[in-house]
C-alpha cells in the first residue's frame, strides 16, 4: 500500500512536491472512496460487479481499486481482506493513466464514463426487492449499519 502525504492544496505545496520528482494526476477522494484490494479479492469482485463500478488496476502491485460511494465500506472490512480504504479530502489515488514508481501505470478496467461518472453504491438485491434498504458498512463498533432508503415505485 502506498504511503501518501496529505492532498496538495496550495501553490507552495505543489512546488515542493514537483521539486522532489515528476508527478502525474491525482484524484482526491472526497466525492468517493477507493476500496483497494489484492488480486485474490479484486479479480472475483470485478467479475461480479462487471461494469457497475468504476475500477482501476495497479499492474506493479497487482492491486485493484474500486471507486465506491463514501462510507459504503468500513476500513476494518478493507483491512480484513488485505486491502485499504482511501477516503476523505486529505487522501488521494493516482489517476489511471498516471505512472508512479510504486504502481507503474495505473489503468482503468471500467472507466467512470461507463457508470455515468458515479461511484458504485452498494445494494443487496434482497434488500431492494423487499424494500428494507441496502446494508451499508460503517466504521461503527458493530461494523454493519442498516440505512433505509425509499424504494422506487414499481
Amino acid at each position: 500500500m502506498l504511503k501518501q502525504p496529505l492532498a496538495i492544496t496550495t501553490a507552495d505545496q505543489v512546488h515542493a512536491a514537483w521539486s522532489q520528482g515528476v508527478w502525474g494526476i491525482a484524484l482526491v477522494t472526497k466525492p468517493f472512496d477507493v476500496f483497494e484490494v489484492p488480486a485474490a479479492i479484486g479479480a472475483p469482485l470485478h467479475h461480479l460487479l462487471k461494469t457497475a463500478c468504476p475500477t482501476a488496476f495497479l499492474p506493479a502491485t497487482k492491486r485493484w481499486q474500486f471507486f465506491v460511494a463514501p462510507g459504503s465500506i468500513a476500513l476494518e472490512v478493507a483491512q480484513s481482506v488485505g486491502g485499504d480504504l482511501v477516503s476523505g479530502a486529505s487522501r488521494w489515488v493516482p489517476a489511471p493513466g498516471t505512472w508512479t514508481e510504486a504502481t507503474s501505470t495505473t489503468r482503468w478496467l471500467v472507466p467512470p464514463y461507463i457508470t455515468h461518472w458515479t461511484p458504485y453504491v452498494r445494494r443487496d438485491p434482497i434488500d431492494i426487492v423487499i424494500g428494507s434498504g441496502p446494508a451499508i458498512y460503517s466504521s461503527s463498533s458493530s461494523g454493519l449499519a442498516n440505512q433505509s432508503y425509499t424504494s422506487p415505485a414499481l
